[in-house]
């Protein structure tokens, strides 16, 4: 292997890609004709008789794209956002509980508990979230996320919503196969990892209460089947210019990762690709 191939460790040992076709899979897109895809200060040069600078190439690093549930992770990372926005001084927005990130949570809860009751203890619950989103004046996020990155780097992220949440989406693989320039079709083949049991569902607003085996006053975790890949697929909403940038960047070995366990500790922010777990 090389830096930046793909490694899947599993105990299976028929896993074979297979392919797959499916509308919400991403397309190449290029841009428009010459006389149309020229900026409106590249039209002014031109009609002053002075030649454009030529634009950068295409990059031709293959994309790396994850879509996974919010996980704890996701929620302390909008928790750091969301402080500094407000500027309590959380420090870095890494989903990691440090002492900056303790201190501003204090800090907000000090100043705002009485108005959004909250207690002054330091803790990340739903209704400091809600508390915090609604100081910011802003909505409360999708149930899902979608990172993007290339050569190693965060590219962007955004959220997208997932259907039916209380179903896991299983964990997947998807990879473009090579592509010419131009060309608009592109063969993507998967492979399914782990089995097609989910992971106990532990949160009550995520299950289906006719499938649990609760006693009075206790709630028991319930396994529900994973989607396969097309169920996975047809369940994820993407937003649509979220769609169309992917597709200006898309490249031949370009990959799409789905995930219920969010973002690993093991990805880091700069050196690696999406590592994603499939046991815990």
């Amino acid at each position: 292997t090389k830096r930046g191939i793909h490694v899947v460790i599993t105990e299976k040992k028929d896993l074979a890609p297979q392919p797959v076709h499916h509308d919400a899979l991403f397309a190449p897109r290029y841009p428009a004709p010459k006389d149309y895809d020229l900026l409106e200060s590249e039209r002014v040069l031109m009609a002053a008789g002075v030649k454009p600078e030529k634009r950068a190439a295409r990059e031709t690093a293959p994309l790396r794209i994850l879509i996974t549930r919010r996980t704890g992770r996701e929620r302390l990372m909008d928790v750091q956002r969301l402080l500094n926005e407000l500027d309590f001084g959380a420090g870095d927005v890494d989903g990691w509980m440090g002492p900056d990130t303790a201190r501003a949570i204090r800090r907000f809860q000090k100043t705002y508990g009485e108005a959004y009751g909250l207690a002054n203890d330091g803790l990340v619950t739903d209704a400091l979230l809600e508390a915090l989103y609604r100081a910011a004046g802003r909505p409360a996020p999708e149930n899902g996320h979608i990172y993007v990155r290339q050569n190693f780097r965060q590219v962007f992220d955004a959220p997208v919503t997932i259907l039916k949440p209380e179903i896991p989406l299983g964990y997947h693989l998807i990879t473009a196969q090579h592509f010419e320039p131009g060309q608009e079709d592109v063969r993507w083949l998967y492979v399914t990892l782990g089995d097609m049991q989910g992971e106990p569902q532990r949160e009550a607003s995520l299950r289906d209460p006719t499938k649990t085996t609760d006693t009075p006053g206790h709630e028991t975790p319930v396994q529900l089947p994973s989607s396969d890949v097309r169920e996975a697929l047809d369940r994820i909403v993407i937003p649509q210019e979220v769609r169309v940038r992917i597709g200006k960047m898309l490249t031949p070995g370009s990959s799409l990762a789905i995930s219920d366990s969010g973002l690993s500790k093991e990805t880091h922010p700069k050196g690696t690709d999406f590592i994603v777990l499939t046991r815990h």
